[in-house]
């Protein structure tokens, strides 16, 4: 509650429409629990973001991956079902989503490999980050998750033996422990 609060009361300061929205989220144990997130108005377009979820801790590594900031209704609506869920029916755009933003969201597993020097760059990946990336399906972040830790040809481990911390229903993996 705490961060979405102070989400809201530091946007609206600044000229950023922002409201909090309560319901319930489902853990990554499968544990219900009640919890609030925020909907963002810019450009006149509304988005999902949940700063709570995007500082975390996952697979014993302390990072920010973003999964949750700017999103539609379709990706939150992986973990969060919101108490009326009338206010974020107009949360449909990607546009504003970090991952396209920030050149992090790919079609295929060569678009991924020519992008990982970057990616490795800008998350520092370098420094044992986890990088993480945003792709169309679970099912194709299924098969670049098996790349990345089966050594296949032309896979992750090939840049020095990657793994996959993550894999969201929605397509955003997350992998580490690879150089280039």
């Amino acid at each position: 509650m705490g961060y979405s609060l102070a989400m809201q009361y530091l946007l609206n300061k600044l000229g950023v429409t922002c409201r909090v929205q309560t319901g319930v989220a489902t853990n990554p144990k499968g544990n219900k629990e009640d919890h609030m997130w925020n909907i963002v108005t810019l450009n006149g377009k509304e988005y999902l973001v949940d700063v709570t979820w995007d500082d975390v801790l996952v697979n014993g590594y302390n990072y920010a991956p973003y999964r949750y900031f700017n999103v539609t209704k379709d990706m939150m609506s992986e973990t969060h079902t919101p108490k009326n869920a009338s206010e974020w029916s107009k949360c449909t755009n990607t546009d504003q989503d970090w991952y396209r933003k920030n050149g992090f969201y790919f079609n295929s597993w060569d678009e991924v490999m020519k992008a990982m020097p970057t990616m490795i760059a800008k998350q520092g990946g370098d420094k044992g980050n986890p990088v993480s990336f945003r792709l169309p399906s679970t099912k194709m972040a299924n098969e670049i998750s098996s790349h990345i830790t089966g050594g296949t040809a032309g896979s992750m481990n090939d840049l020095t033996g990657g793994k996959a911390i993550y894999t969201s229903k929605k397509g955003t993996l997350g992998a580490t422990g690879f150089r280039y």
